[in-house]
Formats: C-alpha cells, sequence, structure tokens
C-alpha cells in the first residue's frame, strides 16, 4: 500500500469499515508512514473536536457524517 491508497480509503480505516486484509494494509502502513499516521490522528482529532463543539445535536455515524455535518454547519456546504 502507498500513500495514495491509504488517503483513498482512510475514513473507512478510521470508521472501522474495511475488510479484514485491507485493514490489516492500512495499519501496516500507518507502522511506517509517518505521515499517513499523522493524518489519520489528525482526522480522529477533528472528530473528537466536532463532538466537544455540538454535543446537543444528534451524533453522527463515523468520520463521514461528522465531516459532512462540519460542512454543512460551518460552511454552508
Amino acid at each position: 500500500m502507498n500513500c495514495k491508497d491509504f488517503m483513498s480509503c482512510m475514513e473507512d480505516f478510521i470508521d472501522g469499515d474495511l475488510g479484514k486484509k485491507l485493514k490489516e494494509e492500512c495499519e501496516s502502513h500507518i507502522k511506517e508512514c509517518q505521515g499517513c499516521m499523522e493524518k489519520a490522528m489528525n482526522f480522529e482529532k477533528c472528530i473528537e473536536f466536532f463532538k466537544c463543539c455540538m454535543p446537543d445535536t444528534k451524533q453522527p455515524e463515523g468520520m463521514k457524517g461528522w465531516m459532512s455535518r462540519f460542512m454543512t454547519q460551518c460552511c454552508g456546504k
């Protein structure tokens, strides 16, 4: 797996929506690639931030849900 491959499945990796083989490939990649590890950790931190900023709203499922909610509420998109 390379960085481009990891980035294309990072949301599903963080959400736990990958099959066993692809999950293992992602885990192996981030052990070797500091840049992708940092990106994954930053996205996880963003989700925690969103949860703190919107505590009284219904919690969306997974990273895709949080990113969509953020874009809608904060950016009007």
